[in-house]
């Protein structure tokens, strides 16, 4: 099978790439994002205290509403569980 760009993204960076779930406009949404390296250290605190706005760390590379994001794209970005 060949290898997608996000697998290439998630292999080269994986301690910058989170999955993020919460509230947006009051609808439970979900997020992959990946994180700049230098926004690092500020994002993990913004995490602990609340509400923030993702894109001001990194790149949203997937988004959706719902508790948890479809397996096709779950997949993508976690290889084991494919």
């Amino acid at each position: 099978m060949s290898e997608t760009f996000l697998s290439r993204v998630s292999r080269s960076n994986d301690e910058s790439i989170y999955f993020i779930c919460g509230k947006h406009k009051g609808l439970w949404a979900w997020y992959y994002v990946r994180i700049d390296r230098l926004k690092q250290s500020l994002f993990e605190r913004s995490m602990a205290t609340g509400s923030f706005d993702i894109a001001a760390f990194g790149q949203v590379l997937a988004s959706g509403y719902g508790n948890e994001p479809p397996e096709h794209i779950r997949n993508q970005f976690e290889p084991e569980n494919a």
